[in-house]
């Protein structure tokens, strides 16, 4: 059996090693949300002026679909009232319908060259 002062030692280690782990892991996760924050940004600002060349009714189909997949009333109720949230939910939207490729989006928008 080891002494009580070698255990502790490794305890000791090990802690800090797995502190040091967990530092480590999450300051990666940090970059990787920061990084894909700023391509959601970058996306967004893409797409301000393809939605600005959408209709009336095509913007309110957006819309319309961006309020249903909010999955609770304190975002719907933001959604309503907030003018910048409302936007920034209806342009990801807007990404994922031109990213999957939907049909009615690319033949029925007057979409400008990407």
């Amino acid at each position: 059996m080891k002494p009580d002062s070698l255990l502790i030692k490794e305890k000791k280690y090990q802690y800090l090693q797995n502190t040091h782990s967990e530092t480590v892991e999450a300051e990666i996760e940090e970059e990787l949300v920061s990084e894909a924050k700023q391509e959601k940004k970058r996306r967004r600002e893409q797409l301000w002026p393809i939605w600005h060349e959408l209709t009336f009714d095509e913007q309110t189909r957006i819309e319309q679909t961006a309020i249903e997949q909010l999955n609770s009333e304190f975002f719907r109720d933001r959604f309503n009232k907030n003018k910048e949230f409302r936007l920034s939910q209806c342009l990801d939207v807007l990404s994922v319908q031109l990213e999957s490729g939907d049909k009615e989006m690319k033949n029925g928008f007057h979409l400008i060259a990407q």
